[in-house]
């Protein structure tokens, strides 16, 4: 394994199968994955694809994700973390023409694979919509706003 980092990798790279690693700092996650700031990540995220050349033109892409990320529970507010491990599949085809994307086919026509799209758009997935810090959270007394986990208030 090259233990470079890389966005991308050129088409004509992968002789029979190659591994490549990429990295997404916070910053890039604020931008580009959580826009709302409603996670965060402490560290670099990594995400290791190994790039398999089928036949002329055709690429396969097997990813795996693991990582933390630290949000906020969606009945408290307070601070959960979330351990995400996810693996991925996508399939690239050369065409001269540009093409629709279908769902784990994409279509390119440069000499240049961008990985780094693809991680964004997986990881992207696999973050939950809702998240509990605990399986029986109370959550927040809606009058006061008290977190129920912590103290009783009067309107509970």
């Amino acid at each position: 394994m090259d233990n470079k980092f890389t966005r991308r990798f050129q088409v004509m790279e992968p002789a029979d199968s190659s591994e490549y690693r990429i990295r997404i700092y916070a910053v890039e996650y604020e931008k580009y994955v959580d826009e709302t700031k409603e996670s965060f990540v402490g560290e670099s995220l990594y995400f290791i694809a190994n790039i398999q050349r089928i036949r002329k033109g055709y690429y396969q892409a097997e990813a795996h994700f693991e990582g933390e990320l630290l949000t906020h529970c969606s009945r408290c507010r307070d601070n959960s973390l979330v351990n995400l491990s996810e693996s991925f599949k996508r399939a690239y085809k050369y065409s001269e023409y540009e093409i629709k994307e279908e769902e784990d086919l994409i279509y390119y026509n440069t000499i240049h694979i961008d990985l780094y799209d693809f991680f964004i758009d997986e990881i992207s997935l696999i973050i939950p919509g809702y998240i509990l810090c605990k399986d029986d959270c109370k959550g927040v007394c809606i009058d006061c706003g008290e977190n129920l986990n912590k103290n009783s208030c009067i309107h509970s």
